[in-house]
Order: structure tokens, then C-alpha cells, then sequence
């Protein structure tokens, strides 16, 4: 019996040996475990809740920059508008235009018949055609020899060494503002022919284009009259709009220009003025003289070109009045005695460069007439 009860207790020690052996941990152990992770993980978790809403703040506070920047570029946006609006309208009354006085203008316009009349006196005072006819060589502007003096007068020109140069003076003035103002060719071939037929079509009403009946050629820019022969009434307001456009676009062709390929372009174009003047003038010039007299053919036209720019640059409309009959400065009386010839056109400039003043037309250059002495 008391070997059987010490059996049993070994066994109970057995148990509980291996209940309790080395290295494991007893119930209230892993409780304390346990609670200590739930601690660490509950800080854990405030430190991101911490963390959250001071990532919500700095959103906050981010979201209240933007929109002060997104209202801030909105103002900025606003007043660009404006301030582009009134540069604009700033422009367009004045300080957008190509800007010359007329002091300058008349200048450049007195370089230019100088430049006429030196020529005509140095290759023509002294010349005649004996029988009072020329033989022309094509191409030529034997038409507008032909119109610079009355059909009476044009043999009594030609036959008199006193007076032929004055004829080839004022034939020189009529191609030039025939044939070359206002035909914009310092633009280019290409820019040229299109704005030449865009502000061709835009011209204000009053004005349209006469015809040299003969030539076909376009003739002069005159004013419209109505069915009882009177002028059709001016515009001010339209022919300021219709000349701020053409002052405004040409500045945008001259910016966008390919200049030496429109200088090669005005070299041909002058080549063929020059071919087309001394073919008419020839049989009055010496032969050692044709290479001198082809130069300074090229330097007037050249001139002549760098003049229109400087016109057409700018606001104001300028209008050379070759024919006689229509200026309105000089001695009409003695015009009507006897026939001249202009050996300086009329020029009138309607409106200022700044683009205001077109409801008045002044005279900046009275034209000059010549008569057979």
C-alpha cells in the first residue's frame, strides 16, 4: 500500500514537472504579454491618429494657399485683360503708328524732285528730237511721254533744246506716280500683289480708280462724283479706320519679311522702270552717256520706293495730283493761257500719323508747271 501511494505521488511530480518546465511561460505571463502589446500597439495608433490630422492640417493649410494663388492668378489674369485692352485702344488712337511729321515728309518729297530735276537738266537741257517724234525701243512708257504735255505741245518740247528737259522732268514724275506709288512693291512680289488687291477692295467709296483710256493702264486715284457732277461727301471716320488698317498691316508684313530675298525682288522690279524709261528716252541721250544715264535712272526710282514706304508706314493718306486740271494751288489763269507741263506734282495729306485729324485735307507741297520758253 505504501509503495502504491509513493507511485502515485511521483507521478503527480511527474506532471507537474512537465507542466513547469524551463523556458515556458505561465498564464499571468502571457496576459502581461498581451497587455503590453495592446499598450504599444493603442500608441501606435494615437501617434497615427496624430499624425493623420496633422497631415489634414497641412492639407487644410495647403488647399487655403491654393485657392488664395488660384484668386491671386485670377486678378492677375484680369488685370492683363485690362491692361491689353487699354494698350490696345492706346494703339490704336495714336502711339501704334509709324510716326513722321510732316516737316520730314516734305523734306523727303523736296530730296526727291531734286534728284528729277538735276537729272532731266544734266542729261536732257540741251537735247532735241529735230523732227519732234522719238523712235521708242519695247518695253517702254511712250504713252506716258506721249500725256505728260498736251498733244499740241509735245512736238514743241521735244524740237527745243531750251525746253525737252522739262518734258522728260515732268514724263519722269508721271511714270513715278503712275506706275510706282502706291503699288506697294518694297513688300515683296508675293505681300505686295496681296495687299495691293485686298487695299484695293477696301478703299472708302468716295475714291475709284480713272483709266488712261489708251494705255489701260491705271491712271490716278480720284475722288467719286454723284449724277448731278459733285464730290461724293467725305468720311472721316472711314477713311480713318481704312488708313489705320493699311498703316497697321504693313507693319506686320514689314516685321515678317524675308529682307534679302525682297531687296533681289526690288532689284528686278527697278531694272525693268530703268529698261522701260531709257527705251523711251534714248534717242535723246549720247551714246557715252547711256551707262551714267541708266544709274541715276536706278537711284531716283530707288528713292522713289524708299519714299512710298515711308508714306504708306504711317496713318496719313498722302495724294500726288499730277494733272493740272486738278490741283488746287498755282496760278490757274495763266494755265488757262497756255498749256505746261508739271514739272513737281501737287502733294495733299488728309489726316496726321498718329491716325487723327481726317476730316481735314491740307496742302503740303504745291505743284510746279512748266511752260515753253
Amino acid at each position: 500500500m505504501a509503495k502504491s501511494q509513493h507511485s502515485l505521488i511521483d507521478i503527480d511530480a511527474m506532471l507537474f514537472s512537465e507542466r513547469t518546465k524551463p523556458g515556458e511561460e505561465q498564464p499571468q505571463d502571457v496576459d502581461d504579454a498581451l497587455e503590453t502589446r495592446l499598450k504599444q500597439l493603442e500608441g501606435e495608433l494615437e501617434e497615427k491618429d496624430r499624425r493623420l490630422q496633422q497631415l489634414q492640417q497641412e492639407c487644410g493649410d495647403l488647399k487655403i494657399e491654393i485657392d488664395e494663388k488660384t484668386a491671386t492668378e485670377a486678378d492677375i489674369r484680369r488685370i492683363w485683360k485690362k491692361t491689353a485692352k487699354e494698350l490696345n485702344k492706346f494703339r490704336a488712337d495714336s502711339q501704334g503708328f509709324y510716326q513722321i511729321t510732316d516737316e520730314y515728309l516734305v523734306e523727303q518729297i523736296s530730296y526727291l524732285k531734286i534728284a528729277i530735276r538735276d537729272f532731266s537738266i544734266q542729261y536732257f537741257d540741251g537735247k532735241s528730237a529735230p523732227k519732234g517724234v522719238i523712235t521708242e525701243t519695247n518695253p517702254h512708257y511712250w504713252v506716258h511721254l506721249k500725256l505728260s504735255a498736251s498733244e499740241r505741245d509735245l512736238g514743241r518740247y521735244l524740237k527745243s533744246p531750251k525746253n525737252c528737259h522739262k518734258l522728260v522732268q515732268a514724263f519722269l514724275w508721271r511714270v513715278i506716280v503712275k506706275e510706282l506709288f502706291l503699288r506697294f512693291e518694297w513688300l515683296g512680289k508675293e505681300y505686295s500683289s496681296v495687299f495691293y488687291r485686298v487695299w484695293e477692295g477696301l478703299l472708302p467709296r468716295k475714291y475709284h480708280w480713272s483709266y488712261t483710256s489708251e494705255a489701260g493702264i491705271d491712271d490716278s486715284l480720284v475722288r467719286r462724283i454723284d449724277r448731278d457732277g459733285r464730290s461724293l461727301p467725305d468720311d472721316p471716320e472711314a477713311e480713318r479706320k481704312f488708313h489705320s488698317w493699311r498703316a497697321t498691316t504693313i507693319a506686320m508684313f514689314l516685321d515678317s519679311l524675308d529682307q534679302k530675298k525682297v531687296d533681289l525682288e526690288l532689284k528686278r522690279r527697278t531694272n525693268e522702270y530703268v529698261r522701260r524709261i531709257f527705251n523711251t528716252l534714248r534717242d535723246l541721250v549720247k551714246r557715252d552717256e547711256e551707262k551714267g544715264c541708266q544709274d541715276q535712272i536706278a537711284a531716283i526710282i530707288n528713292q522713289a520706293h524708299a519714299l512710298d514706304k515711308e508714306i504708306n508706314r504711317q496713318a496719313g493718306y498722302v495724294r500726288w495730283i499730277g494733272d493740272i486740271q486738278q490741283a488746287k494751288t498755282g496760278n490757274h489763269v495763266q494755265r488757262i493761257k497756255q498749256d505746261g507741263v508739271v514739272l513737281s506734282p501737287e502733294v495733299l495729306k488728309r489726316g496726321k500719323s498718329t491716325g487723327e485729324g481726317f476730316d481735314q485735307e491740307t496742302t503740303l507741297v504745291e505743284m510746279v508747271v512748266g511752260y515753253v520758253e
